[in-house]
């Protein structure tokens, strides 16, 4: 169990707290969801239960912060780092290695474990995460999403009762999202508590037991996962939040009427590009853009609604396939290449 106690924070360099009369108990095994504004106290709060508070941000602290009825403002870095594992919004900024083996082996050898024990853990680490596949390769040639899994990996081989995720879908495409949500999912099931910081929220649904809406340091408000993901849409938005169902409320947005502006317009032609002694990047990319148009360039292969509004990827066989889907159902939009010309 975790409980802040009436628990404030001011960064030394701060005349005000960042944190203000936090009372937050959580019990074991909870998935809890912190979100509100940006600079409205969340990551200060994260940093109170990883450790980065007091240890590396120094400041004033009122209250207490306990873990199973002990203070973990007063265990040190080496105590809290078997207890409270944290995976960051860019997984290369806690990297230490080149290759994943190594990495997934690194917090292990700095706690000091046997080798035996090391190997025991990184194994277990990719047998239950399904991360055999990605054991021996460099850091390099990962993708963002991929890059995340190995940091979960590194995380979990060092035992920790409490994971931290700090706006862990920021950098992913969908099928990356949707497989950090499958491991959260077997990391509630196995009976770790989680906290997650975050602005988006429709792949976390059906994981939150409880979210705490932050505002100005302070708890504003505190929702069960049924009552968060259902708030209306004008509390919502009052709020500053997105919607936990983003398919099923874009039926409710029509197209605005759009007048094309010759005077401004941006045309690309046939354009493509490739880095110095590497393969084209692109190729004949043609689009044109007018004053008020809004350009979205995806992936097709990895992020596809089709006229079904089903939320599986769709792989296209060829660029030269003309394509139509229907982001908000209104209307189809033909593709020619992955550059797609969306008016709102």
């Amino acid at each position: 169990m975790i409980s802040f106690q009436n628990f404030s924070f001011r960064y030394e360099e701060s005349k005000d707290f960042t944190l203000r009369g936090i009372d937050m108990t959580v019990q074991t095994g909870e998935f809890i969801l912190l979100t509100g504004r940006s600079g409205c106290g969340k990551t200060t709060l994260i940093r109170s239960l990883n450790g980065l508070i007091p240890h590396f941000y120094p400041g004033e602290i009122q209250g207490d912060l306990l873990m199973d009825g002990h203070s973990l403002l007063e265990m040190k870095p080496s105590e809290l780092a078997g207890q409270v594992g944290t995976v960051f919004q860019d997984p290369r900024s806690q990297f230490f290695m080149t290759d994943t083996t190594r990495e997934l082996a690194f917090g292990c050898e700095n706690l000091g474990l046997p080798r035996e024990e090391t190997i025991d853990r990184i194994a277990k680490a990719a047998k239950e995460l399904e991360l055999v596949n990605y054991l021996n390769r460099s850091i390099f040639a990962l993708s963002s999403g991929e890059k995340q899994q190995i940091a979960i990996g590194s995380v979990y081989a060092l035992g920790p009762k409490v994971y931290i995720f700090d706006e862990p879908s920021a950098n992913l495409d969908y099928a990356a999202t949707k497989r950090l949500a499958e491991i959260m999912g077997k990391l509630k099931h196995a009976g770790y508590t989680i906290f997650v910081v975050e602005h988006r929220f429709y792949y976390l649904r059906d994981l939150i037991d409880r979210a705490f809406l932050i505002q100005n340091g302070k708890i504003e408000q505190e929702f069960t996962g049924e009552q968060f993901c259902s708030l209306p849409e004008e509390t919502r938005i009052s709020y500053g939040l997105r919607t936990a169902y983003p398919e099923r409320d874009a039926e409710h947005y029509q197209e605005k009427p759009h007048t094309k502006d010759e005077t401004h317009r941006l045309e690309v032609h046939k354009l493509g590009f490739a880095y110095k002694k590497g393969a084209d990047i692109f190729q004949n990319v043609s689009f044109e853009a007018h004053a008020g148009d809004v350009i979205g360039h995806f992936d097709l292969k990895t992020l596809i609604y089709d006229e079904r509004n089903v939320k599986t990827p769709v792989v296209i066989p060829t660029k030269k396939d003309k394509i139509k889907i229907n982001l908000l159902k209104e209307g189809p939009i033909d593709l020619e290449t992955e550059i797609m010309e969306i008016v709102f």
